[in-house]
C-alpha cells in the first residue's frame, strides 16, 4: 500500500513510500488485502486536501482493523491538518 512520499536530505527529488501486505515471513494481512480498496480512497482524498473525507475513510479502517499502524498515521495527521485550519477558513479550503 502506498503510505507517503519523502524527501531525502539532500536530494530533491521525493522517494515514494510503500508498505508490503506480506512475505515469507509474515503471511499476508487478510484484513489489510479486505480493506486497501478503502485505503487507496483514503490516500487519493489526503493527496488531493480532502482531509475530512480522508479522515473518515481512515476511521472506518481503523474500526476494522485497531492494528493497522498505517490508518492510526494519518488519522493523527489529518486531526492535525483540521486543528491547524483557521477558524476563519471558507468551506472549500476544508474539504
Amino acid at each position: 500500500r502506498w503510505v507517503d512520499h519523502v524527501t531525502p536530505r539532500g536530494k530533491t527529488q521525493s522517494l515514494e513510500i510503500y508498505e508490503l501486505l506480506g512475505s515469507l515471513n509474515y503471511p499476508i494481512s487478510e484484513t489489510k488485502i479486505h480493506t486497501r480498496p478503502v485505503f487507496d480512497r483514503a490516500t487519493q482524498a489526503w493527496k488531493k486536501g480532502n482531509i475530512k473525507k480522508a479522515l473518515e475513510l481512515f476511521e472506518a479502517i481503523a474500526r476494522q482493523n485497531p492494528s493497522d499502524q498505517v490508518s492510526q498515521y494519518y488519522i493523527q495527521r489529518c486531526g492535525d491538518a483540521l486543528a491547524n485550519t483557521p477558524s476563519d477558513a471558507s468551506p472549500q479550503d476544508v474539504k
